[in-house]
Protein backbone atom coordinates (compact mmCIF):
# COMPACT_ATOMS: atom_id res chain seq x y z
CA UNK A 1 0.00 0.00 0.00
CA UNK A 2 1.32 3.63 -0.31
CA UNK A 3 2.16 5.68 2.04
CA UNK A 4 -0.48 8.01 1.32
CA UNK A 5 -3.22 5.76 1.05
CA UNK A 6 -5.99 5.55 3.55
CA UNK A 7 -9.08 3.03 3.94
CA UNK A 8 -12.05 4.14 3.56
CA UNK A 9 -15.64 2.80 4.50
CA UNK A 10 -18.31 1.35 1.68
CA UNK A 11 -19.60 4.36 0.20
CA UNK A 12 -17.27 7.31 1.25
CA UNK A 13 -15.16 9.41 -1.27
CA UNK A 14 -11.28 8.89 -0.81
CA UNK A 15 -10.39 12.57 0.62
CA UNK A 16 -7.78 12.97 -2.52
CA UNK A 17 -10.41 12.35 -4.86
CA UNK A 18 -12.77 14.66 -3.36
CA UNK A 19 -9.94 17.13 -3.08
CA UNK A 20 -9.38 17.03 -6.70
CA UNK A 21 -12.89 17.03 -7.58
CA UNK A 22 -13.63 19.84 -6.01
CA UNK A 23 -10.43 21.68 -7.71
CA UNK A 24 -11.70 20.42 -10.74
CA UNK A 25 -15.13 22.13 -10.12
CA UNK A 26 -13.68 25.30 -9.10
CA UNK A 27 -11.49 25.42 -12.21
CA UNK A 28 -14.88 24.76 -14.39
CA UNK A 29 -16.14 27.60 -12.41
CA UNK A 30 -13.57 30.34 -12.84
CA UNK A 31 -13.79 29.62 -16.33
CA UNK A 32 -18.07 30.02 -16.83
CA UNK A 33 -17.07 33.30 -15.07
CA UNK A 34 -14.44 34.90 -17.44
CA UNK A 35 -16.89 33.52 -20.85
CA UNK A 36 -19.64 35.12 -18.75
CA UNK A 37 -17.77 38.57 -18.36
CA UNK A 38 -16.75 38.68 -21.71
CA UNK A 39 -19.78 38.21 -23.12
CA UNK A 40 -21.43 40.55 -21.39
CA UNK A 41 -18.78 43.18 -21.39
CA UNK A 42 -19.14 43.12 -24.96
CA UNK A 43 -21.18 45.95 -24.05
CA UNK A 44 -18.27 48.02 -22.81
CA UNK A 45 -17.07 47.77 -25.94
CA UNK A 46 -19.76 49.35 -27.67
CA UNK A 47 -19.68 51.97 -24.41
CA UNK A 48 -16.52 53.08 -25.12
CA UNK A 49 -15.98 53.26 -28.93
CA UNK A 50 -18.92 56.13 -28.66
CA UNK A 51 -15.69 57.81 -26.03
CA UNK A 52 -13.36 57.33 -28.72
CA UNK A 53 -14.86 57.64 -31.80
CA UNK A 54 -16.37 61.47 -31.09
CA UNK A 55 -12.80 61.98 -30.10
CA UNK A 56 -11.85 62.40 -34.09
CA UNK A 57 -15.70 62.75 -34.84
CA UNK A 58 -16.32 65.83 -33.16
CA UNK A 59 -13.39 67.42 -35.39
CA UNK A 60 -15.40 66.69 -38.63
CA UNK A 61 -18.90 67.75 -37.23
CA UNK A 62 -17.34 70.76 -36.36
CA UNK A 63 -16.45 71.68 -40.02
CA UNK A 64 -19.41 70.20 -41.36
CA UNK A 65 -21.86 72.27 -39.35
CA UNK A 66 -19.68 75.30 -38.24
CA UNK A 67 -20.54 74.45 -34.84
CA UNK A 68 -19.61 76.93 -32.19
CA UNK A 69 -17.42 76.50 -28.76
CA UNK A 70 -20.42 76.29 -27.23
CA UNK A 71 -22.46 73.86 -29.29
CA UNK A 72 -19.24 71.57 -29.81
CA UNK A 73 -19.18 71.71 -25.21
CA UNK A 74 -22.54 70.68 -25.54
CA UNK A 75 -22.80 67.49 -28.05
CA UNK A 76 -19.60 66.59 -26.02
CA UNK A 77 -21.03 66.99 -22.47
CA UNK A 78 -24.81 66.20 -23.80
CA UNK A 79 -23.97 61.99 -23.35
CA UNK A 80 -22.00 62.14 -20.16
CA UNK A 81 -24.81 64.17 -18.53
CA UNK A 82 -27.50 61.50 -19.85
CA UNK A 83 -25.46 58.89 -17.94
CA UNK A 84 -26.91 60.57 -14.63
CA UNK A 85 -30.45 59.54 -15.17
CA UNK A 86 -29.57 56.51 -17.00
CA UNK A 87 -27.39 55.15 -14.22
CA UNK A 88 -30.88 56.13 -12.18
CA UNK A 89 -33.11 54.51 -14.76
CA UNK A 90 -30.73 51.18 -14.70
CA UNK A 91 -30.65 50.54 -11.03
CA UNK A 92 -34.31 50.72 -10.85
CA UNK A 93 -34.98 48.35 -13.32
CA UNK A 94 -32.03 45.97 -12.18
CA UNK A 95 -33.98 45.32 -8.99
CA UNK A 96 -37.25 45.43 -10.49
CA UNK A 97 -36.95 43.25 -13.14
CA UNK A 98 -33.59 41.30 -12.77
CA UNK A 99 -30.17 42.21 -14.09
CA UNK A 100 -30.07 40.42 -17.30
CA UNK A 101 -33.45 41.83 -18.46
CA UNK A 102 -32.12 45.63 -17.31
CA UNK A 103 -29.07 44.57 -19.30
CA UNK A 104 -31.44 43.78 -22.26
CA UNK A 105 -33.04 47.51 -22.05
CA UNK A 106 -29.47 48.81 -22.24
CA UNK A 107 -28.76 46.87 -25.24
CA UNK A 108 -31.63 47.80 -27.06
CA UNK A 109 -30.75 51.64 -26.46
CA UNK A 110 -27.35 51.37 -27.53
CA UNK A 111 -28.37 49.64 -30.69
CA UNK A 112 -30.81 52.54 -31.63
CA UNK A 113 -28.59 55.39 -30.32
CA UNK A 114 -25.25 55.11 -32.84
CA UNK A 115 -27.83 54.94 -35.84
CA UNK A 116 -29.91 57.57 -34.94
CA UNK A 117 -26.76 59.88 -34.49
CA UNK A 118 -25.50 58.49 -37.50
CA UNK A 119 -28.86 59.97 -39.69
CA UNK A 120 -28.97 63.41 -37.93
CA UNK A 121 -29.17 65.98 -39.92
CA UNK A 122 -28.33 68.77 -37.80
CA UNK A 123 -26.95 70.09 -34.52
CA UNK A 124 -30.02 69.97 -32.51
CA UNK A 125 -30.98 65.93 -33.32
CA UNK A 126 -27.41 64.92 -32.65
CA UNK A 127 -27.51 66.56 -29.27
CA UNK A 128 -30.97 64.89 -28.28
CA UNK A 129 -29.59 61.22 -30.10
CA UNK A 130 -26.27 61.90 -28.31
CA UNK A 131 -28.40 61.67 -25.07
CA UNK A 132 -30.25 58.77 -25.98
CA UNK A 133 -27.09 57.08 -26.08
CA UNK A 134 -25.77 58.28 -22.64
CA UNK A 135 -29.24 57.26 -21.12
CA UNK A 136 -28.32 53.46 -22.68
CA UNK A 137 -24.54 54.25 -21.01
CA UNK A 138 -25.49 54.84 -17.75
CA UNK A 139 -27.59 51.94 -18.08
CA UNK A 140 -25.06 49.67 -19.02
CA UNK A 141 -22.34 50.97 -16.38
CA UNK A 142 -24.23 50.33 -13.64
CA UNK A 143 -26.10 47.23 -14.25
CA UNK A 144 -22.72 45.39 -15.90
CA UNK A 145 -20.76 45.95 -13.10
CA UNK A 146 -23.06 45.29 -10.52
CA UNK A 147 -23.87 41.61 -12.60
CA UNK A 148 -20.24 40.53 -13.03
CA UNK A 149 -19.46 41.28 -8.78
CA UNK A 150 -22.80 39.22 -8.05
CA UNK A 151 -21.54 36.10 -10.22
CA UNK A 152 -17.78 36.37 -9.88
CA UNK A 153 -15.90 33.98 -7.39
CA UNK A 154 -14.54 36.05 -4.37
CA UNK A 155 -10.90 35.05 -5.49
CA UNK A 156 -10.75 36.26 -9.08
CA UNK A 157 -13.49 39.11 -8.72
CA UNK A 158 -11.20 42.48 -9.08
CA UNK A 159 -9.88 41.11 -11.90
CA UNK A 160 -12.95 39.76 -13.25
CA UNK A 161 -15.13 42.82 -12.14
CA UNK A 162 -12.26 45.14 -14.18
CA UNK A 163 -12.83 43.37 -16.96
CA UNK A 164 -15.06 46.35 -17.92
CA UNK A 165 -12.18 48.35 -18.16
CA UNK A 166 -10.54 46.48 -20.53
CA UNK A 167 -13.15 45.99 -22.54
CA UNK A 168 -14.09 49.72 -22.62
CA UNK A 169 -10.70 50.70 -23.54
CA UNK A 170 -10.51 48.54 -26.70
CA UNK A 171 -13.87 50.02 -27.68
CA UNK A 172 -12.04 53.29 -27.42
CA UNK A 173 -9.00 52.47 -28.74
CA UNK A 174 -11.15 50.62 -31.89
CA UNK A 175 -13.18 54.36 -32.29
CA UNK A 176 -9.26 55.80 -32.57
CA UNK A 177 -8.84 53.51 -34.57
CA UNK A 178 -11.37 53.87 -36.66
CA UNK A 179 -11.34 57.69 -36.61
CA UNK A 180 -7.92 57.22 -38.45
CA UNK A 181 -9.24 55.00 -41.25
CA UNK A 182 -12.73 56.44 -42.07
CA UNK A 183 -11.27 59.84 -42.33
CA UNK A 184 -11.46 61.29 -45.64
CA UNK A 185 -14.31 59.32 -46.52
CA UNK A 186 -18.06 60.77 -47.40
CA UNK A 187 -19.48 61.23 -44.51
CA UNK A 188 -17.21 59.69 -42.85
CA UNK A 189 -18.31 61.16 -39.42
CA UNK A 190 -21.04 59.35 -39.73
CA UNK A 191 -19.96 56.09 -40.24
CA UNK A 192 -17.66 56.27 -37.20
CA UNK A 193 -20.31 57.13 -35.38
CA UNK A 194 -23.10 54.04 -36.42
CA UNK A 195 -20.82 51.52 -36.14
CA UNK A 196 -21.06 51.92 -32.75
CA UNK A 197 -24.34 49.83 -33.03
CA UNK A 198 -22.80 46.83 -34.06
CA UNK A 199 -21.68 45.16 -30.47
CA UNK A 200 -24.78 46.06 -28.57
CA UNK A 201 -26.88 44.09 -30.97
CA UNK A 202 -24.53 41.02 -31.15
CA UNK A 203 -24.94 40.98 -26.83
CA UNK A 204 -28.33 41.38 -27.74
CA UNK A 205 -29.02 38.13 -29.70
CA UNK A 206 -26.88 36.55 -26.62
CA UNK A 207 -29.63 38.08 -23.72
CA UNK A 208 -32.72 36.88 -25.90
CA UNK A 209 -31.36 33.12 -26.33
CA UNK A 210 -31.46 32.66 -22.50
CA UNK A 211 -27.96 31.21 -22.45
CA UNK A 212 -26.61 33.83 -19.96
CA UNK A 213 -27.69 33.27 -15.88
CA UNK A 214 -29.24 35.67 -13.95
CA UNK A 215 -27.53 37.30 -10.93
CA UNK A 216 -27.46 34.72 -8.15
CA UNK A 217 -27.91 37.42 -5.54
CA UNK A 218 -31.02 38.96 -7.43
CA UNK A 219 -32.59 35.06 -7.55
CA UNK A 220 -32.13 35.49 -3.70
CA UNK A 221 -33.57 38.09 -2.92
CA UNK A 222 -36.67 37.36 -5.08
CA UNK A 223 -36.94 34.39 -2.75
CA UNK A 224 -35.87 31.95 -5.31
CA UNK A 225 -32.83 30.64 -3.02
CA UNK A 226 -32.83 26.99 -5.64
CA UNK A 227 -32.08 28.78 -8.23
CA UNK A 228 -29.73 30.67 -6.50
CA UNK A 229 -27.64 28.11 -5.15
CA UNK A 230 -27.26 26.05 -8.73
CA UNK A 231 -26.38 29.72 -10.42
CA UNK A 232 -23.31 30.15 -8.10
CA UNK A 233 -22.71 26.74 -8.20
CA UNK A 234 -21.88 26.75 -11.76
CA UNK A 235 -19.22 30.02 -11.09
CA UNK A 236 -18.00 29.09 -7.70
CA UNK A 237 -18.51 25.25 -6.85
CA UNK A 238 -21.19 23.78 -5.08
CA UNK A 239 -19.68 24.02 -1.18
CA UNK A 240 -18.48 27.79 -1.79
CA UNK A 241 -21.74 28.32 -3.24
CA UNK A 242 -23.70 26.52 0.05
CA UNK A 243 -21.31 28.88 1.91
CA UNK A 244 -22.61 31.61 0.41
CA UNK A 245 -26.25 31.22 0.32
CA UNK A 246 -25.61 30.53 4.23
CA UNK A 247 -23.94 34.02 4.65
CA UNK A 248 -27.09 35.37 2.29
CA UNK A 249 -29.66 33.90 4.79
CA UNK A 250 -27.99 35.58 7.62
CA UNK A 251 -28.07 38.75 5.94
CA UNK A 252 -31.52 38.75 5.68
CA UNK A 253 -32.41 37.28 8.91
CA UNK A 254 -30.46 40.23 10.03
CA UNK A 255 -32.45 42.43 7.81
CA UNK A 256 -35.39 41.48 8.96
CA UNK A 257 -34.27 41.71 13.00
CA UNK A 258 -33.26 45.00 12.21
CA UNK A 259 -36.76 46.30 9.89
CA UNK A 260 -35.32 47.07 6.89
CA UNK A 261 -35.96 46.09 3.23
CA UNK A 262 -34.49 42.94 1.08
CA UNK A 263 -33.65 45.71 -1.80
CA UNK A 264 -33.21 49.47 0.12
CA UNK A 265 -35.70 52.42 -1.39
CA UNK A 266 -34.22 55.81 -2.62
CA UNK A 267 -35.51 57.57 0.28
CA UNK A 268 -33.42 54.66 2.55
CA UNK A 269 -30.21 55.50 0.27
CA UNK A 270 -30.90 59.26 0.79
CA UNK A 271 -31.33 58.86 4.16
CA UNK A 272 -28.47 56.56 4.87
CA UNK A 273 -25.78 59.46 3.59
CA UNK A 274 -26.75 61.42 7.00
CA UNK A 275 -26.94 58.79 9.50
CA UNK A 276 -23.63 58.34 10.90
CA UNK A 277 -22.48 54.38 11.14
CA UNK A 278 -21.32 51.61 9.03
CA UNK A 279 -23.81 52.28 6.02
CA UNK A 280 -22.68 55.89 5.95
CA UNK A 281 -19.19 54.41 5.44
CA UNK A 282 -19.96 51.82 2.93
CA UNK A 283 -22.36 54.07 0.72
CA UNK A 284 -18.95 57.04 0.96
CA UNK A 285 -16.33 54.59 -0.20
CA UNK A 286 -18.79 53.21 -2.88
CA UNK A 287 -19.42 56.95 -3.66
CA UNK A 288 -15.49 58.32 -3.31
CA UNK A 289 -13.96 56.06 -6.36
CA UNK A 290 -16.13 57.12 -9.25
CA UNK A 291 -16.36 60.44 -8.34
CA UNK A 292 -12.79 60.80 -8.15
CA UNK A 293 -11.65 59.16 -11.35
CA UNK A 294 -14.34 62.02 -12.82
CA UNK A 295 -12.81 64.50 -10.81
CA UNK A 296 -9.31 63.75 -12.48
CA UNK A 297 -10.44 64.58 -15.68
CA UNK A 298 -10.16 61.83 -17.73
CA UNK A 299 -13.47 62.40 -19.70
CA UNK A 300 -12.29 66.01 -20.93
CA UNK A 301 -8.58 64.20 -22.40
CA UNK A 302 -10.24 61.30 -23.89
CA UNK A 303 -12.65 63.51 -25.25
CA UNK A 304 -10.02 66.68 -26.03
CA UNK A 305 -6.68 65.64 -26.75
CA UNK A 306 -7.23 65.47 -30.45
CA UNK A 307 -8.86 68.81 -30.79
CA UNK A 308 -6.12 70.39 -28.16
CA UNK A 309 -3.26 68.86 -30.33
CA UNK A 310 -5.17 69.40 -33.93
CA UNK A 311 -3.23 73.37 -33.89
CA UNK A 312 0.35 72.32 -33.25
CA UNK A 313 0.29 68.73 -34.62
CA UNK A 314 -2.08 68.94 -37.42
CA UNK A 315 -5.17 66.36 -37.67
CA UNK A 316 -3.54 62.84 -38.78
CA UNK A 317 -0.22 63.17 -36.46
CA UNK A 318 -3.19 64.24 -33.85
CA UNK A 319 -5.46 61.18 -34.75
CA UNK A 320 -2.30 59.39 -34.99
CA UNK A 321 -1.54 60.17 -31.22
CA UNK A 322 -4.93 59.40 -29.83
CA UNK A 323 -4.03 55.90 -31.31
CA UNK A 324 -0.88 55.46 -29.16
CA UNK A 325 -2.46 56.85 -26.10
CA UNK A 326 -5.52 54.52 -26.69
CA UNK A 327 -3.04 51.67 -26.86
CA UNK A 328 -1.41 52.55 -23.70
CA UNK A 329 -4.57 52.91 -21.98
CA UNK A 330 -5.23 48.88 -23.04
CA UNK A 331 -1.57 47.76 -21.97
CA UNK A 332 -1.80 49.69 -18.60
CA UNK A 333 -5.35 48.12 -17.73
CA UNK A 334 -4.49 45.26 -18.60
CA UNK A 335 -1.81 45.20 -16.05
CA UNK A 336 -4.36 46.62 -13.56
CA UNK A 337 -6.23 43.35 -14.16
CA UNK A 338 -3.38 41.17 -13.57
CA UNK A 339 -2.20 42.61 -10.37
CA UNK A 340 -5.26 43.64 -8.99
CA UNK A 341 -6.44 40.94 -7.06
CA UNK A 342 -2.35 40.55 -5.71
CA UNK A 343 -1.46 44.18 -4.78
CA UNK A 344 -5.16 45.14 -3.52
CA UNK A 345 -7.60 48.15 -4.38
CA UNK A 346 -6.27 50.36 -2.18
CA UNK A 347 -3.17 50.48 -3.28
CA UNK A 348 -3.06 51.01 -6.90
CA UNK A 349 -5.89 54.03 -6.78
CA UNK A 350 -3.45 55.52 -4.30
CA UNK A 351 -0.78 55.56 -7.54
CA UNK A 352 -3.39 55.94 -9.71
CA UNK A 353 -3.83 59.68 -8.29
CA UNK A 354 -0.14 60.47 -7.69
CA UNK A 355 0.68 59.62 -11.53
CA UNK A 356 -2.40 61.26 -13.12
CA UNK A 357 -1.28 63.85 -10.91
CA UNK A 358 2.08 64.26 -12.22
CA UNK A 359 1.02 64.27 -16.31
CA UNK A 360 -1.47 66.84 -15.62
CA UNK A 361 1.66 68.62 -13.85
CA UNK A 362 3.61 67.77 -17.42
CA UNK A 363 1.12 69.15 -19.52
CA UNK A 364 0.98 72.27 -17.63
CA UNK A 365 4.37 72.93 -18.22
CA UNK A 366 4.83 71.44 -22.05
CA UNK A 367 1.80 74.09 -22.69
CA UNK A 368 3.49 76.88 -21.15
CA UNK A 369 6.34 76.39 -22.98
CA UNK A 370 4.92 75.49 -26.06
CA UNK A 371 7.29 72.89 -26.87
CA UNK A 372 6.97 69.77 -29.56
CA UNK A 373 3.26 68.39 -29.81
CA UNK A 374 5.17 65.07 -29.02
CA UNK A 375 5.40 66.05 -25.71
CA UNK A 376 2.05 66.93 -25.49
CA UNK A 377 0.91 63.19 -26.79
CA UNK A 378 3.26 61.83 -23.72
CA UNK A 379 1.79 63.82 -21.46
CA UNK A 380 -1.96 62.28 -22.30
CA UNK A 381 -0.33 59.15 -22.66
CA UNK A 382 1.64 58.85 -19.14
CA UNK A 383 -2.21 60.54 -17.84
CA UNK A 384 -4.15 57.69 -19.64
CA UNK A 385 -1.48 55.27 -18.11
CA UNK A 386 -1.98 56.29 -14.25
CA UNK A 387 -5.57 56.21 -15.05
CA UNK A 388 -5.85 52.89 -16.21
CA UNK A 389 -3.30 51.64 -13.53
CA UNK A 390 -5.66 52.32 -10.66
CA UNK A 391 -9.13 54.64 -11.27
CA UNK A 392 -9.91 53.41 -14.68
CA UNK A 393 -10.60 49.66 -13.49
CA UNK A 394 -11.61 50.22 -9.93
CA UNK A 395 -14.20 53.03 -10.53
CA UNK A 396 -15.94 50.18 -11.56
CA UNK A 397 -15.05 47.24 -9.49
CA UNK A 398 -14.80 48.95 -6.41
CA UNK A 399 -18.25 50.50 -5.91
CA UNK A 400 -20.43 46.75 -7.12
CA UNK A 401 -18.39 45.22 -4.64
CA UNK A 402 -18.24 47.61 -1.48
CA UNK A 403 -22.20 47.88 -1.24
CA UNK A 404 -24.11 44.88 0.04
CA UNK A 405 -26.88 43.10 -2.14
CA UNK A 406 -29.96 45.35 -0.38
CA UNK A 407 -27.56 48.82 -0.95
CA UNK A 408 -26.12 47.90 -4.43
CA UNK A 409 -28.18 48.71 -7.44
CA UNK A 410 -29.59 52.12 -5.68
CA UNK A 411 -25.97 53.05 -4.07
CA UNK A 412 -24.67 52.22 -7.13
CA UNK A 413 -26.88 54.09 -9.23
CA UNK A 414 -27.01 57.01 -6.97
CA UNK A 415 -22.67 56.85 -7.54
CA UNK A 416 -22.70 57.03 -11.11
CA UNK A 417 -25.35 59.80 -10.77
CA UNK A 418 -23.21 62.04 -8.78
CA UNK A 419 -19.58 61.42 -10.17
CA UNK A 420 -21.04 61.89 -13.46
CA UNK A 421 -22.39 65.71 -12.53
CA UNK A 422 -18.57 66.23 -11.92
CA UNK A 423 -17.51 64.15 -15.12
CA UNK A 424 -20.06 66.34 -17.21
CA UNK A 425 -19.54 69.59 -15.41
CA UNK A 426 -15.47 68.83 -15.95
CA UNK A 427 -16.41 68.29 -19.64
CA UNK A 428 -18.37 71.11 -20.11
CA UNK A 429 -16.53 73.98 -18.62
CA UNK A 430 -13.30 72.25 -20.14
CA UNK A 431 -13.28 73.63 -23.43
CA UNK A 432 -14.15 76.74 -22.45
CA UNK A 433 -11.69 76.81 -19.64
CA UNK A 434 -9.17 76.43 -21.63
CA UNK A 435 -10.49 79.23 -24.46
CA UNK A 436 -10.55 81.24 -20.78
CA UNK A 437 -6.97 81.01 -18.87
CA UNK A 438 -5.40 78.94 -21.67
CA UNK A 439 -4.68 74.73 -21.35
CA UNK A 440 -1.38 75.25 -18.88
CA UNK A 441 -3.25 76.90 -16.34
CA UNK A 442 -5.86 74.18 -17.01
CA UNK A 443 -4.39 71.38 -16.62
CA UNK A 444 -3.01 72.91 -13.44
CA UNK A 445 -5.92 73.27 -11.62
CA UNK A 446 -6.83 69.98 -12.70
CA UNK A 447 -3.64 68.55 -10.75
CA UNK A 448 -4.90 70.42 -7.88
CA UNK A 449 -8.18 68.73 -7.94
CA UNK A 450 -6.42 65.13 -8.36
CA UNK A 451 -4.57 66.00 -5.27
CA UNK A 452 -8.33 66.75 -3.75
CA UNK A 453 -9.49 63.16 -5.24
CA UNK A 454 -5.97 61.12 -3.61
CA UNK A 455 -6.88 62.48 -0.10
CA UNK A 456 -10.83 61.49 -0.61
CA UNK A 457 -9.18 57.55 -1.28
CA UNK A 458 -6.99 57.98 1.51
CA UNK A 459 -10.16 58.40 4.01
CA UNK A 460 -13.02 56.46 2.39
CA UNK A 461 -11.52 53.78 1.01
CA UNK A 462 -10.77 50.14 2.59
CA UNK A 463 -9.27 47.57 1.41
CA UNK A 464 -11.70 44.51 -0.27
CA UNK A 465 -9.00 42.14 -1.93
CA UNK A 466 -10.35 38.63 -1.38
CA UNK A 467 -13.21 39.30 0.74
CA UNK A 468 -16.50 37.62 -0.24
CA UNK A 469 -19.63 40.50 -0.61
CA UNK A 470 -21.42 39.57 2.14
CA UNK A 471 -17.87 39.47 4.38
CA UNK A 472 -17.39 42.91 3.28
CA UNK A 473 -20.71 44.32 4.33
CA UNK A 474 -19.11 43.16 8.25
CA UNK A 475 -15.65 44.79 6.98
CA UNK A 476 -17.10 48.25 7.81
CA UNK A 477 -19.20 47.56 10.90
CA UNK A 478 -15.61 46.76 12.26
CA UNK A 479 -13.90 49.95 11.48
CA UNK A 480 -16.59 51.69 13.69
Amino acid sequence: MEPHAKCVGYGAVEPSKQLDEEAAELNRGRWNAVLFTCFICLLSIGEGYDIGVLNGAIVRVKDEFDASAMALSAIVAITPAAVMPGSLLGSALADAIGRRSALLGSCMVLTVGPISMALAPNIMLLLVTRALVGLGIGMGIVVTSMYISEVAPADIRGGLSAFMAVFLNVGILLGYMMNMALLGIKDDWRWMLALGAVLPVVLMLFLLSSQIDESPRWLFAQGRAAEAEQVLARFSGRLQAQRDIAAMQEDTENAKSDSTETLTSWSRVLQAYSEKGPVQRMLMAGLSVPVVAMLCGYLAVAYYSSTLMKESAGERNAFAATIVMGCVKVVFVLIAVSILDHVGRRPLLLVSCAITAVACAWLALTFSMQTHWMNHAFGFSLFMAGFEIGLGPLMFVYPAEVLATAWRAKGLGLGVFISRIVGTSSLFLFPLVVKAIGPSSTFWVQAVAIIVGGWMVWKWVYETKGISLEDISRLFVDKA
